[in-house]
């Protein structure tokens, strides 16, 4: 092996860890979804219900993302400069970016879609068979959206290695693109003018939707509060005993509390279990 194939295949420590680490905390996040789908799913009256079904869809695609996170390297071209584990090829890492691509655009939707959920029901007090006349939209829009984006970068070529990962990024990592340097300058083999299309693709997006779940929580928070305080004008005006009433505000601090956890966890991309245990 020539110096400067040795050179090329070195890894610092930065590098390992970046390849190693991600298989750990994925592992965790696969084990958590995948307790949320067989709670759902082995019972059957929480299928019933639209939260339960959001639920079920939000959890796989969240474990999609995580097994192309726990692969990390190791579909990427063997060779690569920068890429420790790496035992792939062009295709596989192709095919890890284009899943890697449709579930983390499809995870923060349906993140959205569960804060839009919460807004519905806490402050606009849908029933469930106002919920189930728009649960296919809710189900199905957030895979159509990510899964089309997934495909034009999968024709743009966009998916190559980046960081610890394949998924959109220049080839060669560092080339000069068509946006910024012109055609004839230009030199990327693939993932020309990936940076536009990341924040095209993902970062865009996901800042709009972080924008809109703070939107919709504060809304619920709003709603909660305003319970609140008519409960409690309301206590005053019948004038409960002492005991009553410090029982009745430590009733309505839990469901407050409830209420803000839940819709915390919707916009944090967090679990469901709160809700869960209340639709048993």
């Amino acid at each position: 092996m020539s110096s400067f194939e040795k050179e090329s295949l070195s890894y610092t420590s930065q590098q390992i860890v970046l390849a190693t680490l991600p298989k750990f905390t994925s592992t965790l996040s696969i084990l958590g979804s995948a307790y949320i789908l067989q709670y759902i799913l082995r019972h059957p009256q929480k299928r019933k219900t639209v939260f339960s079904r959001l639920m079920v869809a939000l959890s796989t695609s969240d474990v999609v993302a995580s097994i192309c996170f726990f692969l990390g390297t190791w579909p990427v071209p063997v060779g690569t400069v920068g890429a420790y584990g790496a035992v792939g090829t062009t295709q596989t890492c192709t095919t890890q970016g284009f899943f890697g691509q449709a579930a983390y655009m499809c995870t923060p939707l349906y993140n959205g879609v569960l804060s839009l959920y919460y807004l519905l029901v806490i402050r606009y007090r849908w029933r469930e068979d106002e919920l189930k006349r728009i649960e296919v939209y809710l189900l199905v829009v957030p895979p159509i959206l990510a899964g089309g984006i997934a495909i034009a970068g999968l024709v743009l070529q966009l998916y190559n290695f980046a960081n610890f990962i394949c998924w959109i990024a220049p080839l060669p990592w560092g080339c000069l693109d068509t946006a910024r340097y012109g055609a004839e300058d230009a030199n990327c083999v693939r993932g020309d003018n990936a940076w536009i299309y990341q924040w095209a693709f993902l970062y865009g997006p996901v800042w709009f939707l972080i924008l809109f779940m703070a939107v919709a929580m504060l809304l619920v928070y709003n709603t909660v509060l305003s319970h609140e305080k008519r409960a409690g004008r309301w206590s005053f005006s019948r004038r409960i005993s002492g005991a009553a009433k410090q029982q009745q505000r430590r009733r309505r601090r839990s469901t407050a509390a409830t209420a803000a956890t839940a819709a915390a966890a919707a916009a944090a991309g967090g679990g469901g279990t709160t809700m869960l245990e209340s639709n048993e």
